[in-house]
């Protein structure tokens, strides 16, 4: 008998594994398989090359697939399910991978594939149905029912020894153990890539809890925020009992506040663009000044070179050279006959 764990992301679906397991070990004399995607769990378990066993076994999931529809039609499973508001599931999402609204709800579509799952999940046969809240409130009475489920017996005082082990806190410490474990490793905890690193036995993650409590997403959600989360999932909070409507998702109010607060931050890079380009511009002035004095020192330069070469004449030569200019300048005719003159001074003076 396998009986698979196929909570909602999010939803207490570890706790119901845990407590799944403990209880099968105890009376079923099975064990616990971890987690799998259902191609996993059927390549491995339903593949027929695998070896059947009649022991009960427990596993992990979160995806629907007609495979595990078959096996509860069959009898050959039982199934535990745990749903939760979807809006507290986004931001323990994001928690929990260490990514943003944007990614989780709107590129990843978390919250659209959760609700397809919980459309497949709620209508199997063999299926135990418990919602987050009801679970964290009364633990005791969530393992009783789930104990009957699996045709287990335990009075209370046994349910209430299981709650205790498998509280929030207690759940706390081992994460503490694992992430100090990791740390101790040197594994890199900020590094979103070891973001799913677990408990094998406990299916625990090391950043696995957060506060425990629901309602957390009305502190953490923007306006536009909540109108997202309305048009995604508004009709489903409706349906499970949430909400009455989806006015929660609309308040003029609180959108008016972050228009405000956009407009704010774009005066604010408005004038930063003002200031870079007014710099930008007294550098180009700069710049101009700049490149005008190095031509200036350039010719500058080439008139001194000039000078340099006609000191090495001395004055006399000088005297004639200035007279050669003065007749070529009064007698065009002339000009040849003097270049030829003052090259041949140039000549000389070489």
């Amino acid at each position: 008998m396998f009986v698979i764990c196929a909570g909602m992301y999010r939803s207490g679906s570890t706790w119901q594994y845990n407590v799944a397991s403990h209880l099968v070990e105890q009376h079923r004399r099975g064990g616990r398989l971890g987690f799998f995607s259902p191609e996993e769990f059927i390549a491995k378990y339903l593949a027929p090359e695998s070896i059947q066993s009649d022991s009960w076994r427990v596993l992990k999931a979160h995806e629907r697939h007609e495979r595990f529809a078959e096996l509860l039609s069959d009898g050959r499973a039982l199934a535990v399910y745990s749903y939760r508001d979807l809006r507290d599931v986004a931001y323990s999402v994001m928690h929990k991978l260490h990514t943003s609204f944007e990614d989780a709800v709107l590129r990843r579509r978390m919250l659209h594939l959760a609700m397809a799952n919980d459309e497949f999940w709620a209508k199997q046969p063999r299926t135990l149905c418990q919602e987050y809240g009801h679970i964290t409130a009364d633990p005791a009475t969530c393992i009783q029912k789930l104990a009957d489920h699996l045709d287990i017996k335990i009075d209370r005082a046994k349910s209430e020894v299981l709650a205790a082990e498998y509280s929030l806190e207690a759940n706390r410490q081992r994460t503490g153990v694992l992430r100090a474990a990791l740390a101790e490793r040197g594994t890199d905890l900020s590094d979103s890539r070891n973001a799913l690193l677990n408990d094998q036995d406990t299916l625990l993650h090391w950043n696995h809890l957060r506060t425990g409590q629901s309602g957390s997403w009305r502190e953490l959600a923007t306006p536009v925020q909540k109108a997202q989360l309305a048009r995604i999932c508004g009709h489903w909070l409706i349906t499970r009992g949430y909400e009455k409507d989806e006015s929660w998702g609309h308040s003029l109010e609180g959108l008016q506040g972050e228009i405000a607060e956009l407009c704010q931050s774009y005066e604010c890079l408005a004038g930063q663009l003002q200031k870079a380009q007014e710099e930008s511009a007294a550098l180009r002035a700069e710049l101009t000044q700049l490149a005008s004095e190095s031509a200036l020192r350039q010719k500058l330069g080439g008139t001194q070179a000039s000078l340099e070469s006609l000191m090495e004449f001395g004055a006399e030569t000088l005297w004639v050279a200035r007279k050669l200019q003065e007749l070529a300048r009064r007698h065009p005719r002339a000009a040849k006959w003097c270049k030829r003159t003052l090259s041949f001074f140039r000549s000389t003076a070489a």
